[in-house]
């Protein structure tokens, strides 16, 4: 009896009986995905795409643009991180997570066929994310065995041969290589990693990558070696930076403007979103921020309530309507770039207040 009132002293008090605690800095990171995601779908996203002078304002938007498209991996590298650690059983694999996404495509679908009638196209519109995160819950069983029986050399191996093989391919793209060239490093070592199009690959190296990075210390690395890590994927992740404004502005200069600059967006999120996540678990452990009693009610509802904003933001048009009816109002006196920022922030807040208001039913709540 006096352990179980000292453990129940112990236990944290924010917590309800029977609740798992969540990290606040995995939904931290969780909302700025879904930030990215909804800015990848406005205007100040393509404005890139249009030629005009290079100036300091216009390399800032390649470097927004470009920091947006880790959006969809950072989902990935949570998922791993969480995921690639436990103990599950196949059946509860397929009942509890594989069931969740095949119900979402399956009344997405529905949904389409009747808002469109447009039979022929539905599995167009059902967004790459759900296909590409049932593959990674299928690959589950065999992920985490792989995951878990990895050492600390083999941890630096994994990243250094990815990172090398992910932007080599994307520096490989822009050039214009002979025929024969291209088809070697399209059938080679190259797709291991990638492929034509760098998403694809995404359920392979983040999810590994953010069970890696958010495991180092259990996986032999010293304090040290974890700072090391840690400065040389900022170093990356300038260095890619500033290799990403030249590719996109050579790729602005091409004839297919619209298909390069999105290939190289996608292949310069690499050493990015590994910062991000990162910088998000490093500032955690430090302790220096310290959310109020509000704050730590809020945030994990959001982080809850994101796959819900990223499923009605990819398959439905609430977000052009709530877009044009902003820039109908604010563009004549802003210009067209900055009502992006506002409809984010707006489509972010009504998104989430209705999520979170649908998570309030049980069967909901199991799916969003």
């Amino acid at each position: 009896m006096a352990k179980t009132d000292a453990a129940a002293k112990s236990a944290p008090k924010d917590i309800p009986a029977g609740q798992k605690e969540r990290k606040l800095w995995l939904d931290g990171l969780r909302i700025l995905a879904i930030l990215m995601v909804l800015f990848n779908h406005r205007v100040a996203y393509y404005s890139i795409e249009t030629p005009q002078p290079v100036t300091v304002n216009y390399i800032i938007k390649i470097l927004l643009s470009v920091s947006a498209k880790c959006g969809p991996p950072l989902f990935f590298m949570i998922s791993g991180y969480l995921l690639l650690g436990r103990e599950e059983s196949i059946k509860k694999i397929f009942t509890h997570r594989i069931l969740r996404i095949v119900i979402v495509l399956i009344i997405s679908a529905v949904y389409f066929v009747w808002r469109f009638r447009d039979m022929e196209n539905v599995h167009i519109k059902l967004n790459w994310y759900f296909y590409a995160y049932l593959c990674f819950l299928l690959l589950l069983p065999f992920y985490r065995k792989i995951a878990m029986s990895v050492d600390a050399v083999q941890i630096r191996y994994f990243f250094i041969l990815t990172f090398l093989a992910y932007q080599a391919s994307g520096i490989l793209r822009m050039v214009n290589l002979p025929e024969p060239a291209r088809s070697a490093e399209e059938t080679i070592c190259m797709n291991l990693f990638t492929s034509q199009w760098p998403s694809i690959c995404w359920p392979l190296i983040f999810p590994f990558m953010g069970y890696f990075l958010g495991r180092l210390a259990e996986k032999g690395f010293s304090e040290r070696e974890r700072q090391i890590w840690f400065y040389v994927i900022i170093a990356l992740s300038i260095a890619t930076a500033v290799l990403s404004v030249f590719q996109i502005l050579y790729a602005v200069g091409t004839q297919d403007i619209a298909y390069h600059t999105e290939e190289m967006r996608q292949y310069f999120a690499y050493a990015p979103t590994c910062f991000l996540f990162l910088l998000f678990q490093k500032i955690s452990d430090a302790g220096r921020i310290r959310p109020g009693a509000m704050m730590q009610k809020i945030v994990p509802a959001l982080g809850a309530a994101t796959f819900g904003m990223f499923v009605i933001e990819t398959q439905t048009t609430f977000s052009l309507t709530i877009y044009g009816w902003l820039e109908d109002r604010i563009a004549p006196y802003i210009g067209y770039y900055y009502p992006s920022f506002v409809s984010v922030i707006a489509e972010f807040v009504i998104y989430g207040i209705a999520i979170c208001l649908l998570r309030m039913i049980p069967a909901v709540r199991k799916i969003l």
